[in-house]
């Protein structure tokens, strides 16, 4: 075997082994798991410790937890949360309505000169 094939192993075994060692990291990436950038990170900064790379493995290959579902509710004799019915703003008193004229009469009457 020449130095061209003692290169071409080379590169093979130097790709394969790259290969082998993101493992996890591809797994994660294709599965779309919801922790692969951790699990990312620790296959790549700790993964040259067989442990690590174990444990990211493992980590990948982990089907997350489902979360419980959400219930919501709704006591007797009332609409859901989403379908109350809201009132129009009803116009204020007849009182409130003469007051408010007569604070309006008296700011208009009232000038500031400045200097």
């Amino acid at each position: 075997m020449g130095d061209v094939g003692v290169v071409f192993v080379l590169i093979f075994v130097l790709i394969s082994g790259i290969a082998i060692y993101l493992i996890p990291s591809i797994i994660a990436s294709k599965a779309d798991h919801p922790n692969k950038a951790a699990i990312i990170a620790l296959n790549i900064l700790g993964g040259w410790t067989f442990i690590v790379w174990v444990i990211s493995l493992v980590w990948a290959l982990s089907k997350p937890a489902e979360k419980a579902p959400q219930y919501v509710y709704i006591q007797e004799n009332r609409e859901p949360v989403g379908h109350q019915r809201v009132s129009q703003p009803s116009s204020p008193p007849r009182e409130t309505r003469q007051r408010q004229h007569r604070l309006q009469e008296k700011d208009d009457d009232i000038d500031i000169d400045l200097l």
